[in-house]
């Protein structure tokens, strides 16, 4: 019964959606004219708004919250952490959409400093382009602007999306602001960029069991984990380089780039994809509970369990199977 309303419910959602996109050109004169400033106090609101009204999302950022610092913060911690989160979230998205509209130059001058260049100046000395890993963290879009014009270019990995218009604007939104995208399927051109001496900005912060990855300690949980980063590192010799943009306020940003995670070297291919993995997910965990507000705590990042996994991936080969079999004797 679930399924089928849910089939029932599908086209009106899309319909809904391309009517807010096309919506989005006008929001974004508005926005405009609001200013920074006025675009963090609505973003703030609306977050704020979001959080008391959506049980189900207020939820699940309050129980990871517990996950990562139950013993560590007292619950009315909690719930003020959890509300900045979606403050600052909604604020962070508002401005970007300013930005956007002002364009790169000025939005690159809203990073007010960066700490540790000089580790995509090695990368770049020695040839090889750098993966830049961040989470789902601050303003996390405007690094790459940022990177790119201070001489590393590159692309960033985006999540193709059901919705290919959702797809489009957001590509064209980045190639406006000089950044390329490339998507999660499109493993050789990653591997080309890097080759080239080029950059590569991944955000691997989330649980996607459809992704090759690993389970590593997170918050002291055992978290699914990508390990694209870690394998393209392997595969390239690209160092892996965890950054984190902050956000101090409307139109004032730090950026932070952290020294390449070691890699272990040695012929065992998959225990250095498990260090360079279990390398980044310690900055990772190290600098959100620095400021826990600056990340996105809805996204639910310990739900894939090894035994869940394993009963997806028996469905998907069982599908999978299915859809070869009919095919086949279509095809007959």
């Amino acid at each position: 019964m679930g399924g089928r309303r849910r089939s029932r419910l599908r086209p009106l959602r899309r319909l809904l959606r391309r009517a807010g996109l096309r919506l989005l050109p006008p929001a974004f004169g508005l926005l405009g004219r609001l200013g920074l400033r006025g675009a963090d106090r609505l973003g703030r609101a609306l977050g704020r708004a979001a959080f008391h009204l959506s049980g189900r999302l207020r939820g699940q950022a309050l129980r990871h919250l517990g996950i990562a610092f139950g013993g560590k913060m007292g619950d009315a911690e909690l719930v003020r952490t959890a509300r900045g989160s979606f403050e600052l979230f909604a604020a962070a998205m508002f401005e970007w959409l300013v930005l956007c509209r002002f364009g790169k130059h000025r939005a690159a001058a809203a990073v007010r400093s960066v700490t540790g260049f000089e580790h995509v100046e090695a990368a770049r000395k020695a040839g090889r382009g750098p993966i830049f890993v961040t989470p789902h963290f601050g303003l996390f879009e405007l690094m790459p602007v940022t990177i790119t014009l201070r001489g590393m270019e590159g692309k960033v990995v985006g999540r193709q999306h059901d919705d290919r218009d959702l797809d489009g604007l957001l590509t064209e939104m980045r190639r406006a602001m000089g950044v390329e995208t490339v998507f999660q399927h499109q493993a050789r051109e990653m591997v080309r960029v890097l080759r080239a001496g080029r950059g590569l900005g991944i955000l691997p912060d989330q649980d996607i069991d459809k992704l090759p990855g690993i389970f590593v300690p997170f918050f002291g949980r055992e978290a699914y984990t990508p390990t694209g980063p870690a394998s393209l590192a392997v595969t390239t010799g690209a160092p892996i380089l965890p950054a984190f943009l902050f956000r101090d306020g409307p139109g004032r940003h730090r950026l932070v780039i952290h020294p390449p995670i070691e890699d272990p070297g040695g012929g065992d291919r998959d225990e250095r994809i498990r260090a360079l993995t279990r390398g980044w997910c310690r900055v990772f965990e190290r600098e959100i509970a620095a400021a826990p507000e600056h990340w996105a705590w809805v996204h639910r990042r310990w739900e894939t369990t090894p035994e869940a996994l394993a009963r997806r991936r028996a469905r998907r080969v069982k599908r999978e199977g299915r859809a070869g079999s009919a095919g086949g004797e279509a095809g007959a």
